[in-house]
């Protein structure tokens, strides 16, 4: 989906190509070639670093890096609002992974997972929830949010979390003008490793945060166009595929979901639904009955894929994302770039519309 890590490279190596020419004498060409050879040994094989360099892929996307220490650096979890007052959300498009599941009162919200990319500032930060103490943990990462309430708070302290919360490191946080509390609090989260250091806190990614990417394919796939999620009300998500782009294309409310960075409507190549138990938990004065969301063990799964439905089972220890089997037991690996994981409760169905082959509409929808 992304190629801007290619796109990068070609334009370095065009730059020492004219460089050179002109060093030279020589005169521009009229063509330039849409790949470059890479340097050759004196053996004229490719050297050791060019080989490694070319293995550089980011663990989150599966898409090429060309700088070993964005690579090795350690995620960032933040936590982003959804209500529609804050829509479009800042940074929403730009993280490697996403995750939705409900806080309470059917309202939806986002742990956002940054990393192959890290924009200047992220937003509207909010709260923090019992699920993130799931996704945090597998991810190792670096942990923002706004606050929490004293149940959740205290575990994730008892996590040993490496929280970097509004009150952890107030510089950087700040309130957006002209939009008002509490949907404007942003995120500086350009200078988050630069604080994670001078905090203690490590900023080295672990060996196995990794998600799982490659060709896959499975008899019991099925075509799917477009596919909805009745989280409820204005929360509703419908996902629709894109085959032009290759990517899964959000609406929310029947409109088109943007980011405010890119102005471009957010899109996927991987959306996963992550069936998982909601267990009653505290209710909370003014907010209403919250709920302990737990993905680490396994539950039902579905992978949609390059215009493709793939049912399934997650599995996760805990400490590394989570890993999806058809029903035969074959892996179901996923396509480079960005993943979404929709979290809804087991008893939520999802409607998925099919393909028309001749005509290209769709033929009907069926419950998930």
């Amino acid at each position: 989906m992304r190629k801007r890590n290619r796109m990068i490279r070609i334009g370095l190596a065009t730059v020492l190509i004219l460089s050179a020419l002109f060093a030279s004498g020589c005169s521009k060409p009229d063509v330039i070639p849409p790949d470059v050879i890479p340097p050759e040994g004196a053996d004229g094989n490719r050297t050791a670093e060019t080989q490694a360099s070319e293995n550089l892929i980011f663990p989150l996307t599966g898409e090429q890096a060309s700088d070993p220490e964005a690579v090795s650096r350690r995620p960032l979890s933040v936590k982003i609002e959804n209500t529609p007052e804050t829509r479009p959300q800042s940074g929403v498009g730009i993280a490697d992974v996403v995750y939705e599941s409900v806080t309470e009162g059917g309202i939806t919200r986002f742990n956002c997972i940054f990393h192959s990319t890290v924009p200047d500032e992220v937003g509207p930060v909010r709260s923090a929830r019992n699920s993130d103490l799931s996704v945090v943990p597998e991810y190792d990462a670096l942990f923002f949010f706004s606050g929490a309430n004293d149940y959740v708070y205290a575990d994730i302290a008892a996590t040993r979390l490496p929280i970097m919360s509004e009150d952890a490191v107030p510089d950087m946080y700040y309130r957006y003008p002209g939009k008002s509390a509490p949907h404007n609090l942003w995120l500086k989260i350009g200078s988050a490793y630069d604080r994670a250091y001078d905090l203690g806190y490590g900023t080295a990614a672990s060996d196995a945060v990794r998600l799982n990417f490659g060709a896959s394919e499975h008899a019991a796939a099925t075509p799917a166009s477009s596919f909805s999620i009745p989280w409820g009300g204005v929360f509703n998500v419908e996902w629709t595929w894109d085959d032009g782009q290759s990517v899964w294309l959000r609406s929310q409310q029947n409109n088109p979901f943007t980011d405010a960075i890119t102005g471009e409507q957010v899109g996927a190549a991987n959306v996963v639904i992550l069936w998982a138990d909601y267990i009653t938990a505290e209710d909370i004065p003014g907010k209403g009955q919250t709920f302990n969301v737990n993905l680490k063990g396994s539950g039902t799964a579905a992978v949609f894929r390059g215009g493709q439905r793939i049912d399934g089972k997650w599995t996760s220890d805990g400490t590394s994302p989570p890993r999806f089997v058809d029903a035969s037991g074959a892996e179901i690996l996923l396509n480079p770039g960005q993943t979404w994981f929709e979290v809804p409760q087991t008893s939520l169905d999802i409607q998925v519309a099919i393909p028309i082959p001749s005509s290209g509409g769709t033929e009907g929808e069926g419950n998930a």
